[in-house]
């Protein structure tokens, strides 16, 4: 169904039209976000890098709420980003149109990057998910949104979704990651991190989801970097 193992640059314009309005203040967040989100030490002059950044609702979000002005947003979705240039005129704020695995970070490390409802979307989420924490500074967090299943087989990508905020089962396509609790545990232990704190709550798939599977766990993961 997708091209094996490289990210899809999407077009739809639901996309944009759906961020540009929504998740763009601090309460709009899931519970899970805002929770995990509000266990950082938001000190001055913290950096931020927001992988999947859509049109750049977070940055506002962490302006307004823990002053937040040093972000940078990456997306894959070129009419996101233009939104996101146009609309967040915030002096430190800046916005790159990219697959995040062909972003060039050079030498720069951040003290917090986020990704939140990207790297399930996306068929490159395990090289995704490793270049995210390559660029956490040490003290620095990685957060993340996941889709688990206790009977999932690990990095299961067989499901799909419709891009559509409408709850209709049509429009683009996307891939619907799912993986295993297990596969959480075992990222902490790879990353070596200090701190693994979780999120989330139960519930039925999204409605424009196809997938064998009946209930998912929605989370919110941040892993601190020693």
């Amino acid at each position: 169904m997708f091209e094996e193992g490289k990210n899809i640059s999407y077009r739809s314009r639901d996309i944009s039209d759906y961020f540009s309005k929504n998740r763009i203040s601090f309460d709009s967040f899931y519970e899970s976000e805002k929770e995990i989100l509000s266990s950082v030490d938001w000190f001055d002059g913290i950096s931020v890098l927001d992988v999947g950044c859509g049109c750049g609702g977070l940055g506002l979000a962490l302006n307004k709420k823990f002053g937040v002005f040093d972000y940078t947003g990456v997306d894959i979705h070129s009419e996101s980003i233009k939104i996101a240039k146009d609309t967040n005129a915030i002096v430190g704020f800046s916005f790159e149109n990219s697959d995040f695995m062909k972003f060039d970070v050079g030498q720069r490390y951040f003290d917090v990057v986020t990704s939140l409802s990207c790297v399930d979307w996306n068929l490159e989420t395990d090289a995704m998910i490793n270049k995210c924490w390559s660029v956490v500074k040490p003290g620095g967090a990685f957060i993340a949104t996941f889709r688990l299943a206790q009977n999932s087989k690990s990095n299961d990508r067989e499901s799909y979704q419709y891009i559509n905020y409408n709850g209709k089962k049509k429009g683009e396509l996307a891939p619907y990651v799912i993986l295993s609790y297990e596969d959480i545990f075992k990222l902490g232990k790879k990353f070596n991190a200090s701190k693994v704190k979780m999120s989330g709550y139960f519930r039925k798939p999204s409605e424009v989801a196809v997938t064998s599977h009946d209930e998912l766990f929605f989370c919110c993961v941040l892993f601190q970097k020693h």
